[in-house]
């Protein structure tokens, strides 16, 4: 298979220049939404949405995903376009401005503004910067340094045994995604790539699919190699200890649905009671949830803050964010029948 060349992130927010008008308007709109961004609660809820990135003859979103003519031709009210846009632009001023350029300034920065580090990350990283914190949360940028020629050694290197079983799973990663949504485009070549080199890097775990998921969502933030390091730091690093979810028999999953059961019975024993009484087991739903860590079927702009605020605080993220899907769901729950 053809090496890709690197991939390169979608997620740059551009102010147009009506964009920063001074208008009375515009800036008591400003301030109603940084008024909200600064309640720490609305860390779950409030996300900002930009412009869609449009390629002719291909109608996206921010994200890469393909979107309908009909949704896109409505698309977002021309003022509100601008006022997030430029809220995002500001945003991403700050966190420039706080992380710095360098690693070191990173590591500088975790130290001294930690608890505005926490905030900010719980508000939402910016699109521009979200693949260089990610991989700076993870360790995954350290470890592109220590590494270097690795990864093209593997993938120079024999078959993997899991190959086929990749190349058959891949056209099912993200298929409404334009970076994934052809047999030859570049994302199912660099998907299939980091999946085969981990498999030969990490042959104990090898693959599984639920991998292929969060690799598709890292390849839209970061190049195909720092992607590689990026799935290696999730799966090895002990916050997240990813490589037990997939591993033979996934040892974890047992484990993390019975801390789960434990806190619908503390949180809310009587949706807990009626799913039980109803024959609806936790693995039934929380499998999948765990599995692809929310990557497989919601929706991308909640997944990517989820992940934010996972790769700083870990596994009590998922659990929270689960807890708030059944929480938001009790109502319907309350009337499910077989």
């Amino acid at each position: 298979m053809k090496k890709p060349q690197h991939l390169k992130s979608l997620h740059v927010a551009v102010v147009p220049p009506e964009a920063a008008t001074d208008s009375e308007a515009h800036n008591a709109t400003v301030k109603k939404m940084e008024a909200e961004h600064d309640d720490e609660m609305s860390a779950m809820t409030t996300m900002v949405v930009t412009s869609p990135v449009a390629f002719p003859r291909l109608p996206i979103d921010r994200y890469g995903f393909l979107i309908s003519d009909k949704r896109y031709n409505r698309g977002t009210p021309e003022n509100s376009q601008k006022t997030a846009v430029w809220l995002e632009n500001r945003r991403t001023q700050k966190w420039v401005k706080m992380i710095g350029k360098q690693l070191e300034d990173w590591e500088i920065c975790q130290l001294k503004n930690a608890a505005m580090l926490k905030k900010r990350i719980r508000k939402g990283i910016p699109e521009a910067l979200r693949g260089r914190v990610w991989c700076h949360l993870a360790g995954s940028t350290q470890m592109v340094i220590n590494n270097p020629g690795v990864y093209h050694e593997f993938l120079q290197s024999k078959h993997a045994p899991c190959e086929e079983t990749i190349a058959r799973d891949i056209g099912r990663t993200f298929p409404k995604h334009y970076l994934f949504n052809e047999r030859t485009s570049l994302g199912q070549c660099a998907l299939m790539n980091v999946l085969k080199v981990y498999s030969l890097h990490d042959p104990e775990v090898g693959y599984c699919q639920g991998m292929g998921f969060l690799s598709a969502m890292f390849l839209s933030y970061m190049p195909e190699e720092q992607s590689f390091w990026h799935l290696v730091a999730c799966l090895n690093h002990k916050r997240y200890d990813l490589a037990n979810l997939y591993r033979p028999r996934m040892p974890k999953v047992p484990e993390l649905i019975f801390i789960f059961e434990k806190l619908m019975e503390q949180l809310m024993p009587q949706i807990a009671k009626h799913l039980e009484s109803e024959g609806l087991h936790p693995t039934m739903y929380l499998t999948q949830w765990f599995i692809t860590l929310f990557t497989y079927n919601f929706p991308f702009e909640f997944v990517t803050r989820v992940w934010d605020m996972f790769l700083y605080e870990g596994w009590k993220i998922i659990f929270r964010v689960a807890l708030a899907l059944m929480k938001i769901s009790q109502s319907e729950v309350a009337f499910a029948h077989d």
